[in-house]
C-alpha cells in the first residue's frame, strides 16, 4: 500500500501543479522543472568553462608555446604558407604579390592568445611577461602605412603592410617572452634545425635536378651554373643566399658557448650543410653576406680557446664546398652582364626619390611607378625588376622617413647586441656576437638584394627581437626604447 502510495504521490509531483513549480494554495517555486533546468544550466555552464578555459590552460603550457615558437622558427626557410589575392604579374616583377598567410600566422596567433590570457591562468600576475620593443621597428611601419597615402595601387602596399605587421607582432613577442637562457638556446637549436631541414632539401633537390611545387608548397632550381641555382623553398637563390648566410652565423656562433656537445654537433652538421647549399644557390650577395660575418666573427671572436674550433670547422667546410663546386664558383663570378643591368635600376631609383622625397611612391609600388619611366625604351622590357638594393628601395616607396627608421631598427639592433656581447658571458656573448655578425652580413647585402621576402625579413626581425629581450631582461618593467 505504501509502496502504491509512493508512486502516486510521483505521478502527481510529475503530472500535477508541481510540474509548473506550484503546490496546491501556494505560489512558491521549487517544483522538478526547475530542478531539472537548474542542472541542465549547471551541466551547460560547467561545458561552457570547459571549453573556454581548457584551451587556455593548454596554450599557456610550456610544452604549447615552445612548439609554437619553433613552428614559427622553423618556418621562415620552409615557407609553408600562400599568398590570398595573389597577382603574378607583381611578383613577376619582384614585388610581393599577396597577402602572406603561413605557418607563421598562425603561431603568432597562438602566442599572442597564450600571451594575453596568461594572466588568468597563472596565480601571479607579476610572473606575466611585460611588453618590450623599440620605437625603430614601429616607426618604421607606420611610414610604410602612411605611404599608403600616395601609392597608386593601395592593394599592393596592403600586401607588404600585412608582411610587415606581421613581423612586428613577432618582434615584439620574441623580445617581451624569451627571456631566460633557456628560451635563447631553444630559439638557436630551432634555427639549426630549420637549415639543416632545408639544407637536406635543397641538395636533395639539387641531386635529381628537379622543381616541385605542391599547393602552397615548392622547391625551385633557376638557371644560371651548370647545375642550377637552387632556392629550395625560399623562393629565389638570392632569398636563399641571404637566409643561409645569417643562419650560418648563429650556427658557426655556437661552437664559441659552453654548451654541450650535443649541440655544437648539431651546429657543426648545420653549418657543413648550409655552407653547400650557400654556394649552390650562386648568390653572389650570399656569399658576401657570409664573407662579411665571417670576418666578424674572426675579428671580434679571437678572445677564448674556443674561437679556433669554430675558425677550423668554418675554413674547413669552405674549402672543401669550393673544391667541389669551382665551376658554380667560376659561372658565378663571369657572370658580369647581370651585374651591370643593375646599375640602370640603381639609376631608376634615385629619379623616383627625387620626384617623391617624403612618402615615397607607397610600399610595394616601385615597379608598376617605375614602368613610367622606362616602358618607351624597348631595351628595358626584357628584364625589368625592383631594384637590387634595399636601401633605395625602402627610400623610394616609403620616403626619407621611412630610410631613416628602417636604418635606425638596424643601428638599434648592433648596438644591443654589441652590448650583449660585452658582457663577457660564456652563452650569451658568442651567440650575440653571431647574430650582430649576420645582422652585419645582411646589411652588406641589402645593397645588392631586394630583401623583400618573408624568409630574410622574418630572420631579421626574429634577430632584433632577441637584441631587445637580451638587453631588457634585467628590466622588469615596460621597456620601450
Amino acid at each position: 500500500m505504501s509502496g502504491r502510495l509512493r508512486s502516486s504521490q510521483l505521478l502527481s509531483q510529475i503530472a500535477g501543479d508541481n510540474w509548473l513549480g506550484r503546490t496546491p494554495g501556494r505560489r512558491r517555486g521549487g517544483g522538478l522543472l526547475r530542478t531539472v533546468a537548474a542542472d541542465v544550466f549547471e551541466t551547460t555552464t560547467s561545458w561552457l568553462v570547459y571549453a573556454i578555459f581548457v584551451p587556455m590552460a593548454v596554450l599557456n603550457s610550456r610544452m604549447a608555446r615552445r612548439l609554437l615558437l619553433a613552428i614559427l622558427i622553423i618556418d621562415i626557410p620552409l615557407q609553408l604558407g600562400t599568398h590570398l589575392a595573389f597577382q603574378e604579374d607583381a611578383a613577376v616583377v619582384g614585388s610581393l604579390g599577396g597577402f602572406d598567410v603561413s605557418l607563421t600566422t598562425m603561431a603568432l596567433v597562438g602566442l599572442y592568445l597564450s600571451w594575453w590570457t596568461g594572466s588568468l591562468v597563472r596565480p601571479d600576475h607579476r610572473l606575466q611577461p611585460r611588453m618590450r620593443m623599440s620605437w625603430w621597428p614601429l616607426l618604421y611601419v607606420l611610414f610604410t602605412a602612411l605611404s599608403i597615402l600616395v601609392a597608386r595601387d593601395t592593394t599592393l602596399s596592403s600586401f607588404e603592410l600585412f608582411l610587415l605587421l606581421q613581423m612586428l607582432l613577432l618582434y615584439v613577442y620574441i623580445s617581451s617572452n624569451v627571456n631566460t637562457r633557456e628560451d635563447t638556446v631553444f630559439v638557436v637549436a630551432m634555427l639549426m634545425i630549420g637549415l639543416v631541414f632545408e639544407s637536406l632539401l635543397m641538395i636533395g633537390t639539387a641531386s635529381v635536378g628537379l622543381s616541385f611545387r605542391i599547393g602552397g608548397y615548392a622547391s625551385h632550381i633557376a638557371p644560371g651554373t651548370t647545375i642550377g641555382r637552387v632556392a629550395g623553398t625560399l623562393g629565389s637563390p638570392n632569398v636563399a643566399g641571404g637566409y643561409l648566410s645569417v643562419a650560418l652565423a648563429s650556427a658557426i656562433s655556437v661552437l664559441l658557448t659552453d654548451l654541450s656537445r650535443w649541440y655544437k654537433g648539431l651546429a657543426v652538421f648545420a653549418a657543413s650543410l648550409g655552407v653547400i647549399c650557400l654556394v649552390l644557390t650562386g648568390s653572389r650577395g650570399g656569399w658576401v653576406a657570409f664573407a662579411v660575418a665571417m670576418m666578424t666573427v674572426c675579428v671580434f671572436g679571437l678572445r677564448g680557446k674556443r674561437f679556433w674550433l669554430a675558425t677550423i670547422v668554418a675554413s674547413n667546410v669552405v674549402l672543401v664546398a669550393a673544391i667541389l663546386f669551382q665551376e658554380v664558383f667560376a659561372t658565378r663570378m663571369n657572370a658580369s652582364a647581370s651585374a651591370a643591368s643593375r646599375l640602370p635600376l640603381i639609376k631608376l631609383a634615385w629619379d623616383l626619390i627625387k620626384h617623391n622625397p617624403l612618402l615615397g611612391v607607397g610600399a610595394n609600388n616601385f615597379a608598376i611607378v617605375a614602368k613610367d619611366y622606362v616602358l618607351p625604351d624597348p631595351a628595358w622590357r626584357e628584364w625589368f625588376y625592383t631594384v637590387h638594393n634595399k636601401y633605395l628601395l625602402v627610400c623610394a616607396e616609403t620616403g626619407i622617413g621611412g630610410l631613416l627608421a628602417f636604418i635606425g631598427f638596424l643601428m638599434v639592433t648592433i648596438r644591443r647586441l654589441w652590448q650583449c656581447w660585452k658582457r663577457h658571458d660564456h652563452l650569451l656573448s658568442p651567440l650575440a656576437l653571431g647574430f650582430m655578425a649576420g645582422t652585419l652580413g645582411m646589411m652588406a647585402d641589402m645593397l645588392v638584394e631586394v630583401y623583400r621576402g618573408r624568409p630574410v625579413m622574418q630572420a631579421l626581425f626574429l634577430i632584433a627581437g632577441l637584441a631587445t629581450a637580451k638587453q631588457t631582461s634585467a628590466t622588469p618593467r615596460n621597456t620601450v626604447g
